[in-house]
């Protein structure tokens, strides 16, 4: 008998089945009854499902299912795409909320929002990078 096994989610918003994969029996495998069942190569879960018409290979098929913890992929994506909106929605309004604060740019050093970097530094650091390169050109002039 080959076994189809199906991942049931325990999640109170989540209770789908997935499909995870289907081990073969020995009939689909065409080797003996007492032979040791190992796979030939690694099978990377979740699988698709084969392309054999049910009953061609002679074998009953057999449903197993796994009970996991959590929730299925559509529901997890819909999740995440739900908070990352929530989430920009929420800076959207923030950025909107607050016309009394002026809108000139961060001081040099700050970024002007949380995980940025402003792309120019002050004339300071220009400077000490500007001498930098002079004495890196300095000692690399050509003596003849």
């Amino acid at each position: 008998m080959c076994t189809e096994v199906y991942n049931h989610y325990g999640d109170v918003d989540c209770r789908h089945k997935e499909y995870q994969n289907t081990f073969p029996c020995n009939i689909a495998r065409r080797s003996h009854p007492d032979s040791d069942q190992l796979l030939k190569e690694p099978v990377f879960l979740p699988t698709t499902r084969p392309n054999v018409p049910p009953g061609l290979l002679g074998c009953k098929m057999r449903r197993a299912t796994r009970p996991t913890a959590g929730k299925c992929r559509n529901c997890s994506k819909k999740l995440s795409l739900a908070t990352k909106d929530r989430n920009t929605n929420t800076t959207n309004s923030t950025n909107t909320a607050q016309p009394s604060e002026s809108k000139s740019s961060p001081q040099p050093g700050q970024s002007a929002a949380p995980g940025t970097v402003t792309p120019s530094p002050d004339h300071r650091a220009l400077a000490q990078v500007r001498r930098s390169f002079l004495q890196v050109a300095e000692k690399q002039q050509v003596t003849p």
